[in-house]
């Protein structure tokens, strides 16, 4: 995986994860911040499930430089969905790691692609 891929993807996640606890614990209290919404307890612990989620995928493809460019595929597949929903549930709080994450998915698409040209010939 793509250094800067991976540093991204930890950022992203690790920063999603502080703002799933900032939504979680002061959504009610800081409602400019977390998007003003009903169930900001609930809204923080999806973003902490979602940014684990992501936390994993990219892990996982860090680790394991050898899997197939499916995989790789799968894995960004798996983070940009994270990525994407999240800036529903915490509002502003999202604005860093959202676009983090969205990159991590991109350099790891970007990786795959070439790997994929590879397979097919």
């Amino acid at each position: 995986m793509n250094r800067y891929a991976y540093l991204a993807g930890v950022a992203g996640a690790a920063l999603g994860i502080v703002a799933g606890i900032a939504q979680w614990a002061f959504g009610n209290e800081i409602p400019e911040w977390t998007g003003n919404k009903l169930h900001p307890v609930q809204l923080g612990i999806i973003t902490i499930a979602l940014s684990l989620i992501a936390l994993a995928a990219v892990v996982f493809a860090h680790r394991n430089p050898t899997i197939s460019p499916r995989a790789r595929v799968a894995l960004a597949v798996a983070i940009l969905p994270a990525a994407a929903v999240c800036f529903t549930t915490v509002g502003r709080l999202w604005y860093v790691p959202g676009p983090l994450l969205i990159i991590a998915a991109g350099l790891l698409l970007a990786t795959s692609r070439g790997a994929l040209r590879r397979e097919v010939r």
